[in-house]
Parts: structure tokens; C-alpha cells; sequence
């Protein structure tokens, strides 16, 4: 199985070429598609053979982004892509784990097209069919997305991976989560830790102030478009408005900013205005 890296830079530093070099033996090629308003080409070796660089000169966003890189890998003959955040990688033995499991799932399900790691912490069965899966560590079959269609653009960030989940469902494909592989995430974030309504949650008091447009906006999206998936854990995505305030209120900083981005992404929910954040234009 031939897979290609795709992983979306923006703003990077040094540290971001680091983590890909962790893996980047393991697979056969590593898009970087960046959406920072410069060229950061300067951070890659230039010995490394296997890295395409595209720097798309302006915040595209994730959809468009992740769109060019599988485009691209298309392009160049690959029909399965591991999609990657920036400061996520696999160790060697979880890698080639990964694919060999998934190399058995597929040979017996023809309709399995997208993997994750273990991100429930479920270690109770070696793997679980699932609705959703997020973009780092996922890998999924390219040529399916010509079927159902791309990343959704006009999301611009926050859900798309979601968006694309619950169409590949929807559509009668299967999305594995595989319990016994572990990926390193996350590893430049240390989100204070909240219980609140019985659950745990990631506070992330620096977190943008356009953050809080987009996941409004696009949560309550995906509430309203698959609301057939959605309907049984009602309570943890229909109330996500009124956590998110609380946190906002509660536990961040700029709250006020914050708030105006909040509620601004109600409002061009509520007119059907996707896209960028009218407030950054």
C-alpha cells in the first residue's frame, strides 16, 4: 500500500519540519500544502526527496487546503492519503501496525475507506466501526472522494473532517477506528483539563477569537444537516452552544472579542453565510 502524507502548514516554525521528519521514512511521499501569506520553503532540507512543497500565499483554509493535497497526490498516482496535523506524528512500529490492520480490514470489507488511530482510549476490541473520524491520522482512500465529493470548502475550518465523515457514511462506507494504534497529538498543546456537565473537557484559554465564529457556525451545521446521525447523543451536541459560551465567560481570555465572534457566527449561521469570517476580511 502506497500512502502519501498530506499535512497543512500555517505560520510554521522549525519545530513543525521536525515532527514531519519523524515519519517521514515511513511513507512514500509528504505533501506540505501551506496556507501562510509567505513561502516557508526556507525550513525544509532540500535533500529530503520525498516532500512537495505548496505554498498557497494566503489562509485558504483546512478544506481547500487538504482538497490541494489530495488533488495533488491523485495526481501523482496515490490512492491512499494520510492526512496529518502539524504537530502530530506516528512512531515506526505504530505505522506499519496501522497499515497492516488496515490492509486486513479492507481485504474483507470492501466499503472500508477511512482509519484512525485510537483516539477513545477503547482498548476493549482491536477495532470499532465509527461515524466520524479527524483529520490527523486519518487514512482514507482517495478515489472514494471523487464518488461523495471533497473537504467542504466554504466550512473554511472546524467540522470539515466531520462534514466528510457523515457523507461517507451516509452513503454506506465504513470508518474504522483501530484500538490498538496509538499516534502522538497534540504535542505542542497543553489544554487545561475541566469537568463540566459530567464530562471532561480541553480549556484552551488562548485560543483565537475567529476559533469561536467557526466552531459555532459549523457545529450548529452539522447539528441541522445530520441531525439522523447527531439525534442520539442529542445532549452532547445540541447543548455544545451553551458550553462553548460558558467557557468563553468562565475560563479564556478576550472574552469580549471572543463573545463578538460567537455571536457572529450565529448570526451568518442563521442567514446561511459560509466562508471566511466576514470579521477578518
Amino acid at each position: 500500500m502506497k500512502v502519501c502524507a498530506i499535512v497543512i502548514w500555517f505560520n510554521p516554525t522549525q519545530k513543525n519540519w521536525e515532527v514531519i521528519q519523524k515519519y517521514l521514512s515511513f511513507v512514500d511521499k509528504c505533501i506540505i500544502v501551506d496556507n501562510s501569506n509567505k513561502d516557508n520553503s526556507f525550513l525544509i532540507n532540500k535533500k529530503f526527496k520525498k516532500i512537495v512543497y505548496i505554498p498557497n500565499l494566503d489562509n485558504f483554509g483546512i478544506a481547500k487546503a487538504l482538497n490541494i493535497g489530495c488533488k495533488k497526490a491523485k495526481s501523482i498516482g496515490f490512492n491512499w492519503v494520510l492526512t496529518m496535523d502539524d504537530d502530530s506524528f506516528f512512531d515506526k512500529k505504530n505505522y506499519d501496525n496501522y497499515l497492516r490492520e488496515v490492509k486486513k480490514i479492507i481485504k474483507e470489507d470492501k466499503k472500508a475507506v477511512s482509519f484512525s488511530p485510537n483516539f477513545s482510549k477503547n482498548k476493549s476490541s482491536p477495532f470499532s466501526k465509527v461515524n466520524r473520524i479527524i483529520t490527523s491520522g486519518n487514512l482514507i482512500k482517495l478515489s472514494v472522494l471523487n464518488s461523495i465529493g471533497y473537504y467542504r470548502e466554504d466550512l473554511f475550518i472546524y467540522e470539515v473532517d466531520i462534514d466528510l465523515s457523515y457523507r461517507l457514511f451516509n452513503q454506506g462506507y465504513k470508518l474504522y477506528e483501530l484500538h490498538n494504534i496509538q499516534m502522538h497529538h497534540n504535542i505542542f498543546d497543553s489544554p487545561l483539563k475541566l469537568n463540566l456537565f459530567f464530562k471532561e473537557y480541553n480549556i484552551r484559554k488562548k485560543d483565537s477569537p475567529e476559533s469561536k465564529y467557526y466552531l459555532l457556525r459549523n457545529g450548529l451545521l452539522m447539528n441541522k444537516e445530520y441531525f439522523n446521525i447527531r439525534k442520539n447523543e442529542f445532549f452532547k451536541y445540541y447543548f455544545f452552544p451553551l458550553r462553548l459560551l460558558i467557557k468563553i465567560i468562565l475560563f479564556e481570555e478576550k472574552k469580549i472579542k471572543k463573545l463578538k465572534y460567537f455571536f457572529r457566527g450565529y448570526i451568518d449561521f442563521k442567514k446561511r453565510r459560509f466562508g471566511k469570517c466576514p470579521l477578518l476580511r
